[in-house]
């Protein structure tokens, strides 16, 4: 039997993935710091907000079979409003596109903006799924480092320079997956000039744009969509983050640019939208609701990951060789320990000596060791422990 060469050469598990299969099979996992869905950590609706959801999913208008390519008006409305209510934005429902997912969003995109020897231009350190999706379509994924002096940045030289007659789309995620970091305002300007100047098209992923920890610089951009952008640019959201719903399968992406350049970019969208017509019509139709119930979810969220970042910077102090790094926004934060172990090694040392789950850094493509990178939505009491036992391994390793 032949298969396609776009999953890859090997799809075996990884060394550490089989060895925290093999941990958890025993119960060596005592403190989980990669838990990433908030209905896991107790971070869930509660009773009255659950029935309002499943109020919402029961809307009769699920029940008929009406597709739209761009996904249901309402629905696309609903997004419109969100962006006013969260984000001081005008958008225009006609610039809105559904998906299941922002994952499928982007697989859409590159199949709309690459060719098979194409290139995504990713910002690293930066979520491993992107090399999937570009392979899945035939596309290739490229990388730039961020800087880091403080706080992470984007090097709008070295960026430049890693644009190759190759790539077809620059990828920019705010808040960044992991390192927390979001642009600025002077950075979106230089990456939109670049796109517009190579005639590019930019992604900008802002699925935790409404959880903001530690964001006191007014230069941070709060959405990409509230001014008008020179490049054909997409920005992406969705109810997993934005309502803390990962269940609730919606995405969407809002096309801004040029009125040219957004004319053909819609029209060959509608193609590519049109073969997956995948957004659910119980979820469409209940997207009003279930982005105002968000108001009532996010505040939780949003202050399990503040308290935890607190506790983070109060635990790993200078004296314990480990420490948490500059955090903007999300639900991740990075850590960076002794340079005295690897990271596969540090990881390795935390789970069997002391239970504690960590993500190694080159899941992220951290240019040097060593870090790891923990998840914000932990039980503060769980992360709280998890970090003592992280400082005194990191102390004793001095």
């Amino acid at each position: 039997m032949r298969f396609s060469s776009r999953l890859g050469r090997s799809l075996d598990e990884s060394p550490w993935s089989a060895h925290v299969r093999e941990a958890r099979a025993r119960g060596a996992v005592r403190f989980d710091l990669t838990a990433s869905n908030p209905t896991r950590v107790g971070l869930g609706p509660d009773p009255a907000q659950s029935a309002k959801i499943l109020a919402a999913l029961s809307d009769p208008r699920a029940l008929a079979y009406d597709p739209h390519p761009q996904g249901m008006p309402s629905a696309r409305e609903a997004v419109c409003a969100h962006y006013a209510r969260e984000h001081g934005a005008a958008v225009s429902r006609e610039r809105v596109w559904l998906g299941a997912s922002t994952s499928e969003l982007y697989a859409q995109l590159f199949m709309l903006h690459c060719d098979s020897s194409s290139e995504v231009l990713v910002l690293s350190p930066g979520y491993p799924l992107f090399d999937s999706l570009a392979r899945l379509v035939g596309a290739e994924v490229a990388r730039c480092p961020l800087a880091f002096d403080g706080h992470w940045m984007v090097d709008a030289d070295a960026l430049a320079r890693a644009v190759t007659d190759r790539t077809r789309v620059i990828v920019c995620v705010s808040p960044n997956n992991p390192t927390g970091s979001r642009l600025r305002a002077h950075e979106l300007a230089s990456v939109r000039a670049l796109c517009a100047e190579r005639g590019l098209a930019l992604i900008v992923d802002e699925v935790f744009a409404e959880y903001s920890l530690d964001a006191s610089d007014e230069a941070l951009v709060q959405s990409a969509t509230r001014e008008a952008s020179p490049c054909v640019q997409w920005t992406l959201g969705g109810l997993s983050k934005s309502a803390g719903l990962p269940q609730m399968k919606l995405g969407w992406a809002v096309l801004s640019g040029p009125e040219a350049l957004v004319r053909e970019a819609s029209a060959r969208f509608e193609h590519v939208a049109d073969a997956f017509l995948s957004a659910s019509a119980p979820v469409q139709c209940a997207a009003g609701a279930l982005l105002s119930i968000a108001t009532e979810l996010r505040p939780r969220i949003l202050e399990r990951c503040r308290a935890n970042l607190a506790l983070a910077r109060a635990t790993l102090t200078l004296e314990t060789g480990a420490s948490a790094l500059s955090c903007e926004g999300g639900w991740s934060l990075v850590l960076r320990l002794p340079a005295v172990r690897s990271e596969d090694e540090w990881a390795r040392a935390l789970l069997d000596g002391e239970g504690v789950l960590v993500q190694p850094g080159y899941f992220y493509d951290f240019e040097r060791e060593a870090f790891a990178v923990v998840s914000l939505l932990t039980e503060p009491e769980r992360f709280g422990e998890a970090l003592r036992r992280i400082a005194a391994l990191s102390r004793a390793s001095l």
